[in-house]
């Protein structure tokens, strides 16, 4: 488990089913009823992230995520991300970033629309919850194994990010992303505004076609869709232990010490309920450019 100890709580909710055309993705197999594990060593700044694989074709435009967060009732901020995959332990070009106010609770599986923020995935991609407050209510991993190529961790204290079974996690984090495969739109073309001014190939992106990074401007890189675009354009724009670098994306800051402080800090929180809930999240609107 993330950062030792161990707390099980034991979980039924309700979740909205999928519309006809979307595609539930998920790693974990985790059911209503079933117990889950709490990882409550997350601390500000630390990241749970997953890896989706959409069918092949697309673009696909992400239409929302569900997920467990448990072990505690408190109110707290968490930013959720969503980036590029590119295959290796860091992600690739970030996508999407937003903070939103999410309530524990261990009776429920909670869910944020994603409709019409513009994301578009073509192939894999990652979603990530970064903390802002020391966990519990955290995120959960099911009890039935983990595959280990598509659970990660991003330890603010190194800088790093480490598939989680390195540090000790033995499930899938229960934490799942819906692509559209029936409304993709085509990927815009030069000067052609796209689903979302600050998304990918909208206007405010500098979206154009190109090939390598070297067709697009100054501060701005090639994405996976053919188009220049960029992540920020200072530090500020990026998270914690984040810098912005010369084709706007961001990276890891140079010059990050420390141990890695993966396996240290306790659990606390959890409990059992059969409520059935519905869980309406409060969105705190903060958008970067995709």
């Amino acid at each position: 488990m993330y950062r030792g100890g161990l707390v099980i709580a034991l979980i039924t909710a309700l979740a909205a089913p999928a519309r006809a055309a979307e595609i539930e993705l998920k790693n974990d197999g985790w059911s209503d009823g079933q117990p889950v594990n709490v990882q409550a060593g997350f601390k500000p700044g630390d990241i749970g992230a997953a890896r989706f694989t959409p069918p092949t074709g697309g673009p696909f435009p992400v239409t929302k995520i569900q997920f467990l967060f448990a072990g505690g009732t408190s109110t707290e901020t968490v930013t959720v991300r969503v980036w590029a995959d590119t295959g290796s332990t860091s992600p690739g070009s970030q996508l999407y970033t937003n903070d939103y106010a999410v309530t524990g609770a261990d009776d429920a599986l909670q869910e944020i629309d994603l409709t019409g923020e513009g994301i578009l995935v073509s192939g894999p991609f990652r979603v990530g919850f970064l903390f802002t407050h020391s966990a519990p209510p955290s995120l959960t991993t099911d009890l039935d194994g983990i595959s280990a190529p598509d659970n990660f961790i991003f330890d603010v204290n190194t800088g790093l990010w480490f598939a989680a079974s390195s540090t000790g996690v033995t499930g899938d984090f229960v934490l799942r992303a819906f692509v559209d495969d029936g409304a993709a739109p085509p990927v815009p073309d030069a000067g052609v505004p796209g689903p979302d001014a600050n998304g990918p190939g909208g206007p405010d992106s500098g979206a154009g076609d190109c090939t390598s990074n070297g067709d697009c401007a100054v501060g701005e890189y090639c994405n996976e869709f053919g188009a220049c675009s960029f992540d920020c354009r200072e530090d500020n724009d990026c998270g914690t232990d984040m810098a912005c670098n010369s084709l706007g994306m961001c990276v890891a800051a140079e010059g990050d010490g420390g141990g890695c402080g993966c396996r240290t800090g306790e659990r606390g929180g959890g409990g059992a309920a059969l409520l059935l809930l519905a869980v309406v999240l409060l969105a705190i609107r903060r958008r970067s450019g995709a």
